[in-house]
């Protein structure tokens, strides 16, 4: 069914690039859960973070986030941030990346990072 266009916050563009070790990671989907604000928890039956936006990452690590519609950006606010291997919804074969562990779940992913109004532009650094 979707979210509807009442419930919708507000999106900026949020682009970025996931390098591993210093190098690109291609088909990585980079999951960007929000940081709910103890004010709004309420509204989302007490809910601390929740999926929010997500991108795929192509062959020089770049991603752009989409959050209701393809390449529409993020929301304002706090996010921990998941990358994990980019399973295929089609069934072509594809070569996913080895992350490491840690950062496949926002509960033991190092990584966070502020969207803001205006263009953003996140470096995810990923270290083995």
């Amino acid at each position: 069914k979707g979210v509807e266009p009442k419930d919708r916050r507000q999106t900026f563009t949020a682009s970025g690039k996931v390098l591993l070790n210093g190098k690109p990671v291609e088909n990585a989907e980079v999951i960007f859960y929000y940081v709910v604000p103890p004010d709004e928890q309420a509204k989302l039956k007490g809910a601390k973070q929740v999926r929010s936006s997500d991108g795929i990452t192509n062959a020089q690590g770049e991603f752009s986030l989409s959050t209701y519609t393809m390449g529409d950006g993020a929301p304002k606010g706090e996010f921990l941030v998941a990358v994990v291997p980019f399973k295929t919804r089609t069934g072509l074969d594809v070569k996913a990346p080895t992350i490491p562990e840690v950062y496949t779940k926002w509960q033991t992913s190092p990584l966070k990072t502020n969207i803001r109004e205006g263009k953003n532009e996140v470096v995810l650094e990923l270290k083995e």
